[in-house]
This record gives C-alpha cells, sequence and structure tokens, in this order.
C-alpha cells in the first residue's frame, strides 16, 4: 500500500477527503491528516511517505515552501497540490516554481 498525507488547513476538506473514499480498497494508506505545514514537515522526517495531497495555503506557511521542503528532504514523494482559490492568477506563480505543468479548472 501506498502511504500518503492529506495536508489541509480547513478541516471540512481533509475530514471528508479521508472518510468519503475508500483509500485502501485503492491501495493507499493515509497516514497524517495535518492541518499545518510544519505537522507536514515534522511528519515526513521519520516516516517514509509516498503521496502527499496537500494545498496550496497554510496558517503557517505557503505551499510552494511545503512542496521544496518535501522535493529537498524526500525527492522520491509524489506531490498532488490543489487550491480552492478561484482567482488562479493570484497561485499561479505560487504552482510555477514547484512544477512543470499546472492547470486551471476555474
Amino acid at each position: 500500500m501506498y502511504q500518503v498525507i492529506i495536508a489541509d488547513s480547513k478541516y471540512q476538506t481533509t475530514g471528508k477527503s479521508k472518510y468519503n473514499i475508500d483509500w485502501n480498497a485503492e491501495g493507499f494508506n493515509v497516514i497524517c491528516i495535518a492541518e499545518t505545514a510544519s505537522e507536514v514537515m515534522a511528519f515526513i522526517s521519520n516516516v517514509d511517505v509516498d503521496l502527499v495531497f496537500t494545498d496550496m495555503s497554510f496558517p503557517d506557511a505557503k505551499g510552494y515552501d511545503l512542496i521544496k521542503y518535501i522535493r529537498y528532504h524526500c525527492p522520491y514523494t509524489k506531490i498532488v497540490a490543489v487550491s480552492d482559490n478561484t482567482d488562479f492568477e493570484s497561485v499561479k506563480w505560487q504552482f510555477s516554481f514547484c512544477f512543470t505543468i499546472y492547470e486551471s479548472f476555474c
């Protein structure tokens, strides 16, 4: 099974993601639900993680700071980053720091 972290400062997102998807049936084990970037950073320093689903905004850091941290410390960890910001231009530059491909679904 793939080891997964779900990271978002909004519980309605992490809670729904954790409980509305049968992660185990899909081959994933959710090992951490994090509400801050620092929680993710602390967790991945002690545990091997295959995949991180993350928001691009946290109370304690920008999403791209978290992604840079993960890329440096866990280069084989895959990352799926999302944003619920309806003004995609305001977060597009953050995505451009971390990804070669980004898509607007707004």
